[in-house]
């Protein structure tokens, strides 16, 4: 129901749902992955990032948690975390072309 409202555009109420499938499973990867991106979109980047990178200790092998993650850290100044799970994603899928193109503008931005 949390991804229904979400994506009719009631972030608001979806957040509820989502907030509810984290409390109910707390370990269920998906629902706190849900829940980091919907509080990311109400604006909550502290709240997203904890869920985010719960999402992602649950799940290591999602290569889009990786790349989720990974550019949610790269937006948020933290270029050496971002690039450490950008290269997760595409070790899980070499053909991930979204992940390389964030990976590489990362690593220009060390230089």
């Amino acid at each position: 129901l949390g991804k229904t409202l979400q994506n009719l555009g009631d972030k608001v109420d979806a957040e509820k749902f989502f907030e509810q499938a984290v409390s109910l499973e707390p370990t269920y990867p998906m629902a706190q992955f849900d829940l980091g991106m919907n509080l990311l979109r109400l604006g909550d980047p502290v709240g997203a990032g904890q869920h985010l990178d719960m999402a992602v200790q649950l799940y290591p092998s999602d290569p889009v948690m990786q790349y989720d993650l990974g550019v949610f850290l790269s937006q948020h100044g933290h270029s050496k975390a971002a690039a450490e799970h950008l290269k997760a994603a595409l070790a899980l899928n070499p053909d991930f072309t979204e992940a390389r193109r964030e990976l590489d503008a990362v690593e220009a931005l060390k230089r």
